[in-house]
């Protein structure tokens, strides 16, 4: 028998198919590259966000559109790239994420202590989010 699995009878006419086990290891290993795909993530967009917030409050703005790269976001099926972004962004925004960075005080970066509690986004489209504070 090639792989992992075992063939079982499926129907009256005698065709086999063949089903496969789940590996808990492929569970382990998928599971890896999404706590690594975030950490990626999150340290690249977390300045880039936070800068061009700055820049569009320093314009006397409440809210902005910001654009993403949508193919920084495809993946091994692990999830559309829109519903990525808006994890990424509430990881972001979650002060006992365990993505987030401390500051010399111990105290936890996210959105949400940087802009305000009033804080908000909405993921819009296939690349851009609305941000509102």
């Amino acid at each position: 028998m090639l792989g992992i699995g075992f063939i079982t009878p499926t129907n009256n006419k005698s065709q086999r198919q063949r089903i496969s086990l789940e590996n808990s290891t492929d569970q382990l290993s998928k599971e890896e590259k999404r706590k690594n795909l975030f950490q990626i993530l999150i340290n690249k967009y977390f300045n880039k966000i936070s800068n061009f917030i700055v820049k569009e409050i320093s314009k006397n703005k409440n809210s902005t559109v910001f654009y993403f790269n949508y193919y920084d976001f495809l993946n091994d099926k692990l999830g559309h790239p829109q519903l990525i972004m808006q994890q990424i962004l509430y990881e972001m925004c979650y002060e006992y994420s365990e993505f987030i960075g401390k500051d010399q005080h111990n105290n936890p970066i996210t959105l949400k202590t940087l802009f305000g509690q009033n804080f908000r986004f909405t993921v819009k489209g296939k690349n851009s989010v609305i941000f509102e504070w």
